[in-house]
């Protein structure tokens, strides 16, 4: 039988319907390096009825998660978890996003609330999204240069949450245990 590759690849997203940041970290040796990181978005096409125009939008999106895990092959996806708001139409918008990535992997995916990725990554529950990205830059080798490939702040933010994901996955007991069987 034949080892297989010591690096792990684990795709943090940052769930959305209109953006979704995602990032790719591999792992050897226990040092993350980001691979790639971006954000997709998808437009709404106002020559349609919201109905069709919505399922084409939840299509696209599950093409992209489907073409994005066959594209890097991640052993674990990290997602920031569902944090309910009051408002209805950010909840089924990035439930839509959930609805898409559950149809389209097999992966184990790991979910991280909001405030526990800002203290795992930046030490604080109340992090800044700054802070997250500079202690997420800190934490993985060329994070900070893909992520300056990104023109607009917010969509930086979106990639550096991915990120932080992505980070949040390897920590927990699942992401060990996809390390410890790579090595």
């Amino acid at each position: 039988m034949t080892k297989p590759p010591s690096s792990l690849r684990v795709l943090g997203l940052d769930p959305g319907f209109a953006s979704v940041g995602w990032a790719v970290l591999s792992v050897e040796d226990g040092l993350p390096d980001c691979i790639a990181a971006g954000v997709y978005r998808s437009g709404r096409d106002a020559s349609l009825a919201k109905n069709v125009d919505t399922l084409n939008r939840i299509q696209r999106l599950a093409d992209f998660l489907k073409d994005t895990c066959a594209d890097f092959g991640p052993h674990v996806i990290g997602c920031e978890s569902m944090s309910w708001t009051r408002f209805a139409n950010a909840d089924r918008s990035v439930a839509f996003f959930w609805g898409a990535l559950g149809s389209c992997t097999q992966c184990p995916i790991v979910q991280t609330t909001p405030s526990d990725l800002k203290l795992l990554i930046a030490g604080k529950k109340s992090a800044s999204k700054e802070d997250v990205t500079l202690h997420a830059c800190a934490k993985v080798t060329n994070l900070d240069q893909a992520l300056n490939g990104i023109r607009a702040k917010t969509q930086r933010n979106h990639a550096s949450d991915a990120a932080a994901a992505a980070l949040a996955a390897l920590s927990s007991p699942i992401g060990k245990l996809a390390l410890a069987m790579r090595s």
